[in-house]
């Protein structure tokens, strides 16, 4: 879902700019190493871009949310159980950082399903509520 930072419109179309540049002939041509994707608002009809920071932060939250799942066992007495990876307060606190900036500054940006951002507005804690 993405919003119109301008007008707070819904009706917002989203192309794939991820597409090889154009290059002088005889030069291979390079892809993009990010998501690049063009957005246009058809109430106001403003254009505008994703930017390399955007997708940089998201990258970074997903991978830290990665690292950072906390899981659960149910453990009967008389069997073992698995210890879990040891989670580092640091990455837990840029983790909560990381989906406050994206909420805040990123939500006309990034091209996210629902399911997604309900995840990282918990994540973004009740300061957002």
């Amino acid at each position: 879902m993405v919003i119109c930072p301008h007008c707070k419109s819904r009706n917002v179309s989203v192309n794939n700019g991820n597409f090889a540049r154009v290059k002088p002939e005889g030069i291979p041509a390079a892809k993009h190493t990010y998501d690049i994707r063009f957005f246009y608002c058809e109430a106001c009809e403003e254009k505008w871009e994703s930017t390399p920071e955007s997708q940089s932060d998201y990258y970074d939250y997903v991978r830290l949310r990665d690292r950072t799942q906390m899981s659960a066992q149910e453990v009967r007495p008389g069997e073992t159980y698995i210890v879990g990876p040891h989670i580092e307060p640091g990455e837990l606190m840029r983790r909560g950082e990381l989906a406050v900036k994206i909420v805040d500054l990123y939500t006309s940006v990034l091209d996210l399903s629902p399911s997604e951002w309900h995840e990282i507005h918990l994540d973004a804690g009740p300061s957002l509520s």
